[in-house]
């Protein structure tokens, strides 16, 4: 009996690719302001690891961060006259993932990142690193369809997230 509830649970399971498919919840899109009054629409980077989790399942895919390149790191006057550290970061990272037929997909893109610290340098560097392989790691998933946010390109499919989370009150 419960061997039969099982297969029926995967009989209802839908495939890889139909996951890849399915359009964004409103709820796992973030907005932020990039001035100009206009709003970025984004995922998070903890919600696309969940997402590739759940999708490709837990080690059937991996990134590689393929290049990381300093920007700029510059220190002037912040805030009351204290130093302020600022670091930028470019990164390339690949995504390479077994899909359902065995096959291996892999994708890349590029990502940015900033970090500033009233602190030191380090810490600016760290921030801005971690920032630009999350910004890859999330661009170069999104080639696998609109579950990593690939449909946040699509202005009709924007729009409809927007009404769709002020409707929520997200």
């Amino acid at each position: 009996m419960d061997t039969e509830k099982s297969t029926d649970n995967q009989e209802n399971k839908p495939t890889q690719l139909e996951m890849l498919k399915q359009e964004l919840h409103p709820n796992n899109v973030m907005s932020r302001s990039i001035g100009h009054g206009k709003n970025l629409a984004y995922i998070s980077g903890e919600y696309t690891i969940r997402a590739a989790n759940g999708i490709f399942g837990f080690g059937n895919w991996s990134h590689r961060v393929r290049n990381l390149k300093e920007v700029s790191n510059t220190e002037g006057k912040g805030k009351n006259d204290k130093t302020r550290f600022d670091s930028s970061y470019i990164a390339i990272v690949a995504i390479t993932a077994t899909m359902e037929d065995g096959k291996i997909a892999e994708y890349e893109d590029v990502g940015y990142g900033s970090g500033i610290s009233y602190v030191d340098i380090g810490t600016a560097i760290e921030s801005a690193s971690k920032e630009a392989i999350t910004d890859a790691m999330k661009r170069a998933l999104r080639h696998f369809g609109s579950q990593f946010g690939n449909s946040l390109y699509n202005e009709k499919f924007r729009k409809i997230i927007s009404k769709a989370r002020s409707d929520l009150n997200i």
